[in-house]
């Protein structure tokens, strides 16, 4: 008697395992970032020391954000890391989608993630007074452990309950305990600084970004360029009034003059609102709080690589597709800038989207097709440890930096002290001692998720 074959097996709507480049990618942003998170490997510090050097002062211009219009390498910083949470967003939903997650538990586990976010960028702002408030960051970042597993180790049973408890109520209750130490004590809050502060910043684009998770590549790459064209028009469309004596540009550039702009307006009547001590200033460096609206679009330009990644497509295929799209964004930003609407990072404006969301496509573009042949990997592997807990050793970069110098000094003495260009050897002892700590907790297997 014939049989008909069995029907073939279905085919995964995940593509397994990880492409290295994208974890490459992180740990080159955390490699420039972690030695000195004002301005990578503290050039800027001996550009002051020694002005005019030959090689202080051309490393200071570049590792340092530019004045207003223009771009340097640590300008790009923040841009390729929202890039890479993009990329990350869509590689986890497709994921947790395919293991059967329901969109209400996403969601859920995408407002509390968001919510941490700014909870712990506020918090870096925070002057901590007791040894709780120093270890309130922490904390919060603990919640990111895989505690729920390490119980059920411990009690060898399962319960929603204790799912509950370590997932939502524990992250709840600590981040209500940050916010009410916070409130109690303001006036050690620099909460003006927010407008500048990546975590707050992510954290307010994360929301909206994850909302369109679930839409085609093509609505999604629409839903990028309305959201940039829509926050471009609402500032071009703002009416200026330049203070008098105030430097403005001119054209349809003025609409993104330094302290007269739609960005500086809002802050101003949002910050009007709340407790403080004195007027609300312009932030010194133009930053504003609307600049997390075009971080929406570049999480959907770094999930539009998260879908082609989850296509399977071949290396030398994937760095085409980012190769191209890269150079269209940078391209697309330079018109843009020659058009009247300038490359400003502090305001994230369309053209600097544009530029800054190319310039990550094309370097990931670059290290897909290095990584091409797999044993070139471990060439790359210190990059890929510095770049497994982002957040984490962002966070000791910018509260613990000085005890990690402390550190150093009780081992080496006082001799190193005294060195010509002590600025960048201290940025170098920081990052030894952050890679340090990084691959213990990389060979453990410890990845500390926000």
């Amino acid at each position: 008697m014939h049989t008909a074959p069995p029907p073939p097996a279905p085919q995964p709507t995940v593509a397994p395992g990880r492409v290295v480049a994208v974890d490459v990618l992180r740990g080159l942003v955390m490699l420039l970032l972690l030695p000195d998170v004002s301005g990578g490997f503290s050039f800027y510090r001996m550009d002051r020391l020694q002005p005019g050097h030959w090689a202080w002062e051309p490393l200071a211009a570049q590792f340092s954000h530019v004045a207003w219009r223009g771009a340097a390498i640590w300008d790009l910083v923040m841009p390729v890391f929202v890039f890479v949470v993009g990329i990350a967003m869509a590689l986890s939903w497709h994921k947790r989608r395919a293991l059967g997650a329901s969109l209400r538990e996403m969601l859920v586990q995408a407002l509390m993630r968001s919510a941490m976010l700014v909870v712990l960028g506020l918090l870096l702002l925070f002057k901590p007074q007791t040894r709780l408030e120093e270890l309130l960051p922490f904390l919060l970042l603990a919640t990111g452990l895989p505690l729920e597993s390490l119980w059920f180790r411990w009690r060898g049973t399962r319960s929603l309950a204790a799912r509950r408890f370590f997932t939502v109520l524990l992250p709840v209750a600590l981040m209500v305990l940050a916010l009410a130490c916070m409130l109690a004590n303001v006036e050690r809050l620099e909460y003006r600084n927010a407008v500048g502060q990546i975590l707050v910043l992510l954290g307010l684009a994360y929301p909206p970004a994850f909302l369109l998770q679930g839409l085609s590549v093509r609505r999604q790459a629409w839903a990028a360029v309305a959201v940039v064209a829509a926050y471009g028009v609402a500032f071009a469309l703002y009416p200026v009034a330049v203070p008098a004596g105030a430097v403005s540009m001119d054209g349809l550039s003025a609409a993104w003059s330094h302290g007269s702009n739609l960005g500086a307006a809002v802050d101003r009547w949002v910050f009007a609102a709340l407790p403080d001590t004195e007027p609300y200033a312009d932030n010194s460096h133009g930053y504003a709080m609307l600049q997390f609206v075009p971080l929406i679009a570049v999480i959907l330009c770094g999930a539009i690589v998260g879908r082609w990644i989850l296509q399977g497509l071949a290396a030398e295929r994937l760095a085409l597709r980012l190769a191209v799209a890269g150079g269209a964004g940078i391209v697309g930003g330079m018109l843009l800038d020659v058009a009247g609407v300038p490359l400003i990072k502090s305001l994230w404006t369309p053209s600097w989207t544009l530029f800054s969301t190319g310039i990550a496509a094309l370097l990931l573009a670059v290290l897909v097709a290095f990584l091409r042949q797999p044993q070139r990997e471990r060439w790359l592997l210190p990059l890929v440890v510095l770049g497994a807990n982002p957040v984490l050793l962002y966070v000791i970069a910018y509260r613990e930096r000085w005890r990690v110098l402390a550190l150093w000094q009780r081992l080496l003495g006082e001799s190193w002290l005294v060195v010509s260009w002590r600025p960048v050897l201290e940025s170098g002892l920081v990052l030894v001692a952050l890679w340090a700590f990084a691959w213990v907790l990389y060979r453990l297997r410890i990845q500390v998720r926000v």
